[in-house]
């Protein structure tokens, strides 16, 4: 069972993202998405044009048939220059905090 806390914090924390993802207009850019998950999907709706990296085959398999180019490696060592992008995503879940770092 969830504690309130718990659920406060993953209240806010959709809240905080419905924020970022509504001041983010990315139509018709090329984003570096770092980390396959959630924000993979969003930029794909909002019409980014999508470069999804991450590690893990797994993650990179479910988006196999969408509109994103997938790249399996680790983001240290990216197969190409950054600045092919507008724009650069990475969203953690490793922490209680959401980190997120966009820019370009």
């Amino acid at each position: 069972m969830k504690s309130q806390i718990e659920t406060l914090y993953e209240l806010e924390q959709r809240k905080v993202q419905e924020i970022v993802w509504l001041h983010t207009d990315v139509e018709d850019l090329t984003v570096i998405d770092f980390g396959v998950g959630e924000s993979t999907q969003k930029l794909l709706e909002l019409g980014a044009r999508v470069i999804a990296i991450d590690k893990d085959k797994e993650k990179l398999r479910k988006y196999v048939g969408s509109d994103a180019s997938l790249i399996r490696c680790d983001i240290v060592k990216i197969p190409f220059h950054a600045k092919i992008a507008d724009l650069a995503v990475s969203i953690s879940p490793f922490t209680k905090s959401t980190q997120s770092c966009i820019g370009m």
